[in-house]
C-alpha cells in the first residue's frame, strides 16, 4: 500500500476509517480514529489524503470487479444462463450493442425544371424578386 507513504499514523487510520465509513457520520469516524471532528475535516482537505482515499477505493473496487467477473463467468459458462453470457461477452468486448438509424428525405416536387419553358422560369424569378422586395420594404 504505497499510497499510504508520507501519511502520519493518524492520517492512515483516517483513510481506513473514512474508506469504511458507510452510514457513519464524520463525528463517529473522528471518534473511532481518536481525533476531533475538526481535525478529521482538516485531514480530509489535504491533497495527499484525498489521493490515498481514492487509490484505496480503486484498489477495493478492482478486487470487487474481479470477483464480479468470476461470478458472471461462472453463471454464463458453467450454468448456461443466457443473460449472464450476454453480459460476459459485453464485458470482454465480444458483443457490442449497436443501433442503426437511417434517415431519408423525399422532396415532393411535381414540377420538373427541365419541363419548364424559359418564359415560365423568368416569370417565377420575377415573382420571387417581388416577394423579396416586399420583405425588404417591411424590414
Amino acid at each position: 500500500m504505497d499510497y499510504l507513504q508520507g501519511l502520519s499514523d493518524t492520517e492512515i487510520k483516517a483513510v481506513e476509517a473514512v474508506g469504511n465509513k458507510g452510514t457513519k457520520s464524520y463525528a463517529e469516524v473522528a471518534k473511532e480514529v481518536g481525533i476531533s471532528e475538526r481535525q478529521l475535516y482538516r485531514i480530509r482537505q489535504k491533497p495527499e489524503f484525498k489521493t490515498a482515499l481514492h487509490k484505496r477505493a480503486m484498489e477495493e473496487m478492482s478486487e470487487s470487479v474481479s470477483e464480479f467477473t468470476k461470478m458472471v463467468e461462472r453463471k454464463a459458462i458453467k450454468e448456461g444462463h443466457y443473460k449472464f453470457a450476454e453480459l460476459y461477452a459485453k464485458m470482454n468486448g465480444l458483443l457490442v450493442d449497436r443501433s442503426e438509424v437511417k434517415q431519408t428525405t423525399e422532396i415532393d416536387d411535381r414540377r420538373k425544371f427541365s419541363e419548364q419553358s424559359n418564359e415560365d422560369l423568368e416569370k417565377e424569378l420575377k415573382e420571387l424578386g417581388k416577394l423579396i422586395d416586399i420583405h425588404k420594404d417591411e424590414a
